[in-house]
């Protein structure tokens, strides 16, 4: 009973561990990206995506506020992430699609401490290391 207690507590703060943190990504000269996990309310969390132009003028987020128990923290503690995330937060649909949508993928990379990232929208597929 105390090693699964004991399991239970690491998990726990493991997972916090991420929470209301901003990983800064080095991608080379396309542009920058940042990327922010947040606790909210109960234990809710949202990723947050945000891509800056070069031009240093714009930027657009992409949003998933649905991660509900901690499992984004979780996934991050477990070195891989696949989500989805949206301008509007995934809320408006057209035809069963999500508008202004992309997709990030998220594997940690042991050995140098970082992860590394794919990030698809509007047609180009950003990679990047983050820490």
């Amino acid at each position: 009973m105390m090693n699964l207690s004991l399991f239970i507590l690491i998990s726990l703060l493991s997972a916090a561990a991420f929470a209301d943190t901003t990983m800064i990504c080095r991608m080379g000269d396309i542009a920058d990206m940042d990327i922010r996990v947040e606790s909210l309310e109960g234990r809710n969390e949202r990723l947050t995506v945000t891509v800056y132009s070069m031009d240093g003028e714009s930027k657009t987020s992409y949003t998933n506020s649905s991660f509900d128990n901690s499992s984004l923290s979780q996934s991050l503690t477990a070195g891989h992430l696949d989500a989805l995330v949206s301008v509007s937060d995934l809320q408006d649909t057209f035809g069963g699609a999500y508008l202004e949508a992309g997709r990030l993928v998220m594997k940690h990379n042991k050995s140098e401490d970082r992860y590394d990232v794919q990030f698809a929208a509007k047609d180009v597929i950003f990679t990047a290391s983050c820490r």
